[in-house]
């Protein structure tokens, strides 16, 4: 899974999946740095852990890989308890720049892109 592709490929040591259980979510939430969400609906476990972990550290970051709405109730929660966030806008506009490519054969017009999806 995408743990294992981090791994591999990416400037990460460790990375795991975790099950939706709160136990093992409060852990996560105090010895990860990094946390990719991938769920499409805020998951109420979730936000019961981000409640009881206490308060995180600056260096947390969550990324949300929804795009909309712009900010999720599990990222406002996130912030709240002192992490960082961002969205999956980003991604999406990439992943659309290299569709654009790989069917035109042409540049991508990543700024207008960009621009378009309130990214600049």
């Amino acid at each position: 899974g995408l743990a294992s592709l981090l791994l591999r490929h990416g400037h990460i040591r460790n990375s795991k999946s975790l099950p939706l259980q709160k136990r093992d979510l409060i852990e996560a939430l105090h010895e990860c740095r990094l946390f990719i969400y991938s769920l499409p609906h805020d998951e109420q476990v979730f936000l019961e852990a981000l409640g009881e972990a206490g308060r995180l550290k600056r260096e947390k970051l969550l990324l949300d890989l929804r795009y909309s709405p712009g900010k999720s109730t599990t990222m406002d929660r996130f912030e709240k308890a002192g992490g960082r966030t961002i969205n999956g806008m980003g991604m999406l506009v990439n992943q659309a720049a290299l569709s654009f490519e790989l069917f035109t054969g042409k540049k991508a017009p990543l700024e207008v892109m960009q621009k378009a999806a309130g990214l600049v």
